[in-house]
């Protein structure tokens, strides 16, 4: 099941080409909320440039999310303007996730959720 908003899976689509290519700093650029801090962008960057089973679980999940395959519902909240996908993780048996998506910033773009 893939989001219905065109520009939300556009967004999840351009995560796609840094998560194949593997380049973490591009990624994390586009992946995390506008209002983190440049020295948490720093320690997210470190934690994934430090663990790759940390990579590995997060960037399997945006691919679920991307393709729609195994997400077994989406939520609406804040008039659109929050997307939450349901899941079971693809790599952890038994790990049901729920990821969401905000749109925010001027202009508004899509990020991770906090």
């Amino acid at each position: 099941m893939k989001t219905s908003i065109p520009a939300l899976q556009t967004y999840l689509t351009s995560l796609i080409a840094p998560i194949e290519s593997e380049d973490k700093q591009k990624f994390v650029e586009l992946f995390v909320p506008l209002d983190v801090t440049s020295e948490d962008i720093t320690g997210f960057l470190g934690d994934l440039n430090s663990s790759p089973s940390q990579w590995l679980n997060l960037t399997s999940e945006i691919r679920v999310i991307e393709s729609g395959e195994g997400v077994e519902r989406i939520e609406e909240e804040d008039g659109g303007k929050k997307i939450i996908f349901y899941f079971e993780h693809p790599l952890l048996e038994g790990c049901d996730r729920e990821v969401e998506f905000v749109l925010s910033g001027e202009p508004p773009e899509w990020r991770a959720g906090g």
